[in-house]
């Protein structure tokens, strides 16, 4: 799209021998992304590349959120941590057959 311009999900089809349907989903994928848009032509919906800047955002976007997670690591490791060294007397037990079916009263 970058080199062609706006094209319609046929065009593209063909041009990347991938079913039509398939090329739908890659460009809402694409579009969520910012990295697509439309434009209603007048034979129908056509779609185009955006910018390389919003490329470079998503990917800008995308290593925030890695370092937020990374900073963030240590304190679930913690929490976690914690939860596992509690000793729980509750358990879960499951029977089956007619041991199952009984109250223990006979």
């Amino acid at each position: 799209m970058l080199a062609k311009g706006t094209l319609s999900a046929l065009t593209i089809s063909r041009e990347l021998s991938i079913g039509r349907t398939k090329v739908y989903r890659i460009l809402d994928k694409l579009s969520d992304k910012a990295l697509v848009y439309q434009k209603l032509g007048e034979l129908g919906l056509k779609f185009g590349a955006t910018s390389q800047e919003e490329l470079k955002n998503l990917v800008a976007n995308k290593e925030h959120e890695v370092r937020r997670l990374q900073e963030a690591l240590p304190k679930v490791l913690d929490i976690l941590s914690t939860l596992v060294e509690r000793d729980s007397s509750s358990s879960v037990r499951y029977y089956s057959g007619q041991r199952g079916l009984t109250t223990g009263d006979g």
